[in-house]
């Protein structure tokens, strides 16, 4: 037994070492995974990057986003595009089948892989990719536009039309082409049904496209078939708007009668009560803008203001009151469209005014308004202040004037004269043949 002096502890021996070499190959594994992860962001990066300016037109672009990503579907199909429009339609066959096959979901390369069956002369095939184009993507404007002038180069204008709408309705910036084409439609009598879902049931794009049947249209016709359409509508009944540039048309186009009939038939018992040469008169009701009736507007900052209302001595219950805030504004905001035939009559109203100041006053007037432009009489300036007081004018209608406006002016040629304050009311305006 050695003693305790000669004793030595043993040292422990060292625990064994993982190889040298297998810590750089795990870091070397992974510096490899980082680059091609970071490889793969910047690819795709720069492939959505001219994507976008293929997108806008670059057909240098188209080449620059395949290089980054060969693979990509939406490079491939705008490839195949651009190749359609160089007249390349076998290589762009291969590009837009590969697209297809690589986002079997996007129904763009699909539209242009049936126009390409189309042109070959595979013509149900291309009906039938047109179908499933459509069932992909049922609401994309670019592929429903797409859609539509297929079917309109293959004589289903209805069908076109249907679709055209459709990319209307997501995009409304293709007004200006789509519009033509629905207004072709509402003025050939063969094609008006294909207009009649949106007069069911107007989208969006419905009051843009009146206004411009409005003004585009060969006949008022045209739009009085719409309206007739509309006056069917059980969801989404017939508006005032409507009917009101239906009149508008009607009276530009110097069918001032048929505009007046239109808009009696469309109005109600009560207004029907109103009825006369001047409608009412009495101002009992409200200021509707609408056919034969009065119309006023006030804008912004206008410094007068126009409303209905109640004060002392009135015809019934209510009064029309006019105010000024002092500045100067040629007024001519309230006016009616009226329907006399040729002959003389008397305009006259009750008047109140109420503290209005300025150079000259108001006057109320009556021009033709279809058929020339000309003054047919005029009254009395109205200012000051006062009690209710009747004025009256004559003026004699020719032939030749079938429609006519009765209208409240600022009077005076220099500005000056149309710098108002206070205010005035009136009652009880009537327009009668002379005896």
């Amino acid at each position: 037994m050695p003693d305790a002096q000669s004793y030595r502890p043993q040292p422990t021996p060292p625990a064994a070492e993982a190889p040298r070499h297998a810590l750089p190959v795990w870091r070397g594994a992974l510096l490899v995974l980082a680059l091609l992860l970071a490889w793969q962001v910047v690819a795709i990066n720069m492939a959505e990057h001219h994507l976008e300016q293929a997108a806008a037109g670059d057909r240098d672009a188209v080449e620059r986003a395949l290089w980054w990503r060969p693979d990509n579907p939406r490079a491939q199909a705008l490839m195949g595009r651009w190749l359609i429009r160089d007249g390349e339609w076998a290589a762009a066959e291969s590009w837009l089948q590969r697209a297809v096959e690589g986002n079997p979901a996007d129904a763009r390369p699909l539209v242009d892989l049936a126009s390409l069956r189309a042109r070959q002369g595979e013509q149900a095939l291309a009906d039938d990719m047109m179908d499933a184009a459509h069932r992909l993507m049922p609401v994309d404007p670019r592929v429903q536009r797409a859609i539509g002038a297929y079917w309109l180069e293959r004589g289903e204008v209805k069908r076109g039309i249907a679709h055209l709408a459709t990319a209307l309705s997501g995009d409304r910036s293709l007004a200006a082409d789509v519009f033509p084409l629905l207004l072709l439609a509402a003025e050939t009598p063969e094609l008006q049904s294909a207009l009649a879902p949106y007069t069911r049931e107007p989208p969006g794009w419905w009051q843009a496209f009146i206004r411009h049947v409005a003004r585009d249209a060969a006949s008022a016709d045209t739009l009085g078939t719409l309206v007739g359409m509309r006056q069917t509508a059980a969801v989404a009944p017939l508006e005032a708007w409507e009917r009101e540039a239906w009149l508008q048309r009607l009276r530009r186009d110097g069918q001032v009668g048929e505009a007046y009939l239109q808009w009696v038939n469309g109005l109600d018992a009560g207004a029907l009560q109103e009825l006369g040469y001047v409608f009412n008169g009495s101002f009992e009701r409200p200021l509707a803008n609408s056919g034969f009736g009065w119309f006023s507007s006030t804008p912004r900052n206008a410094g007068f203001s126009i409303a209905t209302g109640t004060t002392y001595g009135v015809v019934g219950q209510r009064a029309l009151r006019v105010t000024f805030s002092g500045k100067r504004a040629r007024f001519n905001h309230l006016y009616q469209q009226v329907f006399l035939g040729p002959g003389e009559y008397t305009v006259s109203g009750l008047a109140r005014p109420d503290g209005l100041q300025a150079r000259r006053g108001l006057q109320w007037r009556l021009h033709c308004s279809s058929g020339g432009n000309q003054l047919l009489g005029e009254s009395e300036l109205l200012l000051g202040s006062g009690d209710w007081r009747r004025f009256e004018f004559n003026v004699a209608v020719p032939a030749d004037c079938p429609g006519q406006i009765l209208r409240l002016y600022s009077a005076g040629n220099r500005e000056v004269d149309h710098e108002f304050n206070g205010g005035i009311w009136f009652d009880d305006l009537r327009l009668v043949l002379a005896n």
